[in-house]
């Protein structure tokens, strides 16, 4: 909540139009700067917010909002004395309690915000999350499934999985791609269903860079080298459905970046093709864009490198030609402190860097949609057999240094740029940098996979307890015996089935086999609403290779941070049985 002495909107009953009755709040000593005569309509719509906001009863919201007799929720009827009084007291005593009329001009996770040329009903994003899914390069019908059932659980703004601008040889078996005329039709469906929903879709283009392999069947039909800013070869990668699996290789040095912002430009147009309300440019987790970003990936001396102005000119490049054909609906994620796919500069030259593109963007004569800022999450960094025992990146609280209340103005200080925040959010979290201005909106990931509903659930206060199945994050779905009640399954795990101990539930994942034959590759239609488990046909040797992955493309959260844990727990020995819903590992917690 904020303080009472913070400047609100100043207006008398009669400008607010909203009727004559008032009601008289009993207000602490240093509200005084605010008007205490508030109209009942007023006073009435903030009740109902709170009770929504904070999942309290009417009489809590009234006795929160400073008020000692509660307003009936007719308007035609008398306040009525608080009931509970008892229970009331402590509430009433509540310091600081909030104005009605500052707490409506609050944000919250279900306030309409205006992205770029659109307005969204609500600010939980769904985040890019790579799905393995697009076979023959084509969107199709499970693709279709999976985004329509997410727009019906309440995604008010949907951002797709990566979307490549060109033929590459991805780590990502089966990824979506948007390159030729052939594959917007499947795209279109998939916007048109979304937009039935009332809900809004921005395609995530990006480029693998140095992260592809020469020997991928895309890259070989592509028939050019694997590109990036710098002839340097990322440490690590496991290219798992290639013989020996392979890691990463030493890219040629593209001749030309212009070549590389062309395709990007290129594929919005297709995107605006589909339908697609906007652009997410992937400028995060070591690829492309975020590989010219970084000094450590990007040794060029010409114009595209070698100083700060070189290290951002790609991205600002790729944003002015996505901004000629999308307009204001270009948006851009990044991951400032990640060590993914072997990234990381130190914390001076990072700052340095990330700053200043952050005002070249804040300073664009149209602003982007929205910024995305990808949180640190130790999970993502990685260790190097020739530097054992220390991490790749180098961690800082970007939320801190880009977003706070005394830094936002230093690096976006027109006030136009919008901050959305995404990794290892908690619901409280979210709700609480929402209300203080911190952050516009929230993406969540992993929550989304096991809560095709979240938004709803969160509206209407029920829990997040769908058991995650991370087996069954990528691929096709087999066929489904449970015909018509496909439709009304949005749960992963089946509710009613025994829950298991801690060690049983991380057990079955740490110790799956790399062979599986046949399952139901579908996180969002696992079980059927009997419990029961579908059939499928065996999926593709290359997916059923890549399953032994955890690596969930934008969605970590803190479903890793339990992996770790559960992995600690087994080695120890230690076991203890969980209360149902309790091994949903992404349960909202009351802080991080």
């Amino acid at each position: 909540m904020l303080p009472f002495d913070t400047p609100v909107l100043q207006c008398s009953n009669s400008e607010l139009g909203l009727g004559r009755r008032v009601i008289e709040p009993q207000y602490p000593p240093n509200s005084s700067s605010l008007n205490h005569s508030i109209p009942f309509l007023v006073f009435q719509r903030a009740a109902q917010k709170l009770c929504g906001d904070l999942r309290v009863q009417y009489w809590q919201a009234v006795s929160l909002l400073g008020a000692t007799r509660a307003p009936s929720l007719a308007p035609s009827t008398k306040s009525k004395p608080l009931r509970h009084t008892a229970r009331a007291a402590p509430l009433l005593n509540a310091q600081p309690m909030i104005h009605p009329l500052q707490y409506l001009l609050m944000a919250s996770l279900f306030s309409p915000i205006q992205i770029g040329s659109h307005t969204v009903a609500n600010r939980i994003g769904m985040a890019a999350m790579t799905r393995s899914r697009c076979t023959d390069t084509r969107a199709n019908d499970i693709m279709l499934e999976y985004y329509l059932q997410r727009a019906k659980g309440g995604a008010a703004l949907i951002v797709t999985e990566g979307i490549l601008v060109s033929r590459q040889g991805s780590p990502w078996p089966e990824a979506p791609v948007l390159w030729d005329e052939s594959q917007v039709a499947g795209w279109k469906r998939i916007v048109d269903a979304v937009h039935a929903e009332r809900s809004r879709i921005y395609a995530q283009l990006g480029h693998i860079g140095r992260a592809g392999h020469p020997d991928a069947p895309q890259q070989i039909q592509a028939g050019v080298p694997v590109y990036a800013p710098s002839a340097i070869a990322a440490r690590g990668g496991k290219f798992r459905f290639l013989p020996g699996e392979p890691g990463y290789v030493t890219p040629t040095e593209v001749p030309d970046p212009a070549i590389l912002v062309e395709q990007f430009k290129a594929s919005a147009m297709l995107a605006k093709k589909a339908g697609f309300d906007g652009v997410e440019l992937h400028n995060a987790n070591g690829y492309l864009m975020h590989q010219f970003l970084d000094s450590s990936s990007n040794k060029r001396t010409d114009d595209w490198g070698g100083s700060v102005a070189g290290l951002t000119r790609f991205a600002l490049e790729t944003i002015k030609v996505c901004q000629a054909v999308f307009g204001a609906d270009v948006a851009i994620k990044f991951s400032p402190n990640g060590g993914y796919n072997d990234m990381g500069m130190p914390l001076p030259e990072t700052l340095a860097v990330y700053g200043h593109l952050f005002r070249c963007i804040d300073a664009l004569p149209a602003p982007l949609a929205y910024v995305c800022l990808a949180q640190y999450n130790p999970l993502l960094d990685a260790e190097y057999p020739d530097a054992p025992g220390v991490k790749r990146a180098t961690p800082f609280d970007v939320l801190a240094t880009f977003a706070s209340s005394s830094t936002r103005k230093e690096y976006f200080p027109s006030g136009r740029t919008q901050l959305w925040l995404n990794s290892g959010v908690q619901l409280s979290e979210a709700e609480r940098l929402i209300r203080d201005g911190t952050v516009d909106g929230v993406f969540f990931g992993l929550n989304w996979l096991t809560h095709p509903d979240l938004a709803k659930r969160i509206e209407h206060g029920k829990p997040l307890d769908n058991v995650p199945d991370f087996a069954h994050l990528y691929g096709e779905q087999g066929e489904d015996p449970s015909g018509p009640k496909l439709k009304n399954n949005l749960g992963v795990g089946d509710p009613a089935a025994p829950h298991p101990s801690e060690r049983e539930v991380w057990v079955a994942y740490l110790e799956r086999p790399t062979t599986r034959g046949p399952l139901v590759i579908d996180d969002t239609n696992f079980f059927a609403l009997d419990g029961t488990r579908r059939r499928s046909r065996p999926v593709t040797p290359q997916v059923d290779a890549f399953l032994v992955n955890l690596d969930t493309g934008d969605q970590w959260e803190t479903a890793m941070t339990a992996r770790v844990a559960a992995t600690k727990m087994l080695s120890s020995g230690e076991e203890r049985v969980l209360e149902k819903g309790e091994n949903d590992v992404l349960r909202p917690t009351a802080g991080r």
